[in-house]
């Protein structure tokens, strides 16, 4: 995903962890159970 270019409020959702971590710049890592939680969260929040 480097590279692409996303509303600010959808980054922020796809990140998925505090503002802390985001403003640190530290890395997500999500695999499994975890990654598929996250990806159901944001189907719901945007289709």
């Amino acid at each position: 995903m480097l590279g692409l270019e996303l509303p600010l409020h959808t980054e922020r959702a796809w990140y998925g962890h505090s503002d802390a971590e985001w403003l640190a710049k530290w890395p997500r890592h999500l695999a499994g159970e975890a990654l598929q939680g996250h990806l159901e969260r944001i189907e719901t929040l945007f289709g």
